[in-house]
């Protein structure tokens, strides 16, 4: 049994966070605000969206994933050489749910039993919930990205929060993230498009933090909010 501080062992943790925000808002485009850019590597499902990225950081390295299995494949290379990168994105979390959905009712179908839709869909949310505890196992910076959704709670108030296919996995991946900030766009008084991660809940907003950073309305620079995270 290997006895650690509490502060050794947060010290030996990357920063675990979660965006999402409307279609178009600039999820992938905030990206290109991590530290050490040529230590960063994006598992993507949703390659239209790496457009955005092309002129700010061509050389950004990405992979394509069109499977489950190339995505634990790729979990398996990063396992086992965790330190060649300081942070790894996965976009989208909604996209890679999807996927993942698609692939369970095709198992279905090929074993000839009839199509249970809600049985597939609990495999799902079981399998990305493994899948997102598990990169936050690396002693990296994980940014997990996700389209937006309108959530139903246990309790049937509805918020918007980051969306999975289902229901199981909306309730649980909110209490997985440390830091969940929703992407917010205004209009200014002088006609500019600003933008905010906002971190802090609202009464019909998914979002939150822990520790002691107080995040709440933040540019969207993630180098900021990481070394503010960090206490620097």
């Amino acid at each position: 049994m290997k006895i650690q501080t509490v502060g050794e062992i947060v010290h030996e943790k990357g920063i675990n966070a979660l965006i999402y925000g409307p279609d178009h808002s600039g999820k992938t485009y905030s990206i290109s605000t991590l530290p050490n850019l040529e230590k960063t590597l994006v598992l993507s499902v949703e390659t239209s969206g790496l457009i955005s990225l092309k002129k700010k950081c061509p050389e950004l390295k990405a992979v394509k994933v069109e499977s489950m299995s190339e995505l634990f494949n790729a979990y398996k290379e990063i396992e086992n050489d965790p330190l060649k990168y300081e942070n790894i994105v996965l976009d989208s979390l909604t996209e890679i749910a999807d996927l993942c959905v698609s692939e369970e009712l095709e198992k279905t179908n090929a074993a000839g039993n009839k199509v249970h839709g809600q049985q597939a869909y609990g495999e799902m949310a079981n399998k990305i919930i493994k899948m997102v505890r598990a990169f936050q196992s690396l002693p990296i910076n994980i940014l997990f990205i996700c389209q937006q959704g309108r959530i139903q709670d246990s309790e049937g108030r509805l918020y918007y929060g980051p969306l999975l296919p289902g229901k199981q996995g909306n309730i649980k991946l909110p209490y997985l993230v440390p830091f969940i900030a929703a992407l917010k766009i205004r209009t200014n008084e002088k006609g500019s498009v600003e933008r905010a991660f906002q971190f802090v809940p609202s009464e019909d907003l998914i979002a939150g933090q822990r520790g002691d950073a107080n995040l709440t309305f933040e540019k969207p620079n993630w180098t900021t909010i990481f070394n503010k995270i960090k206490g620097e």
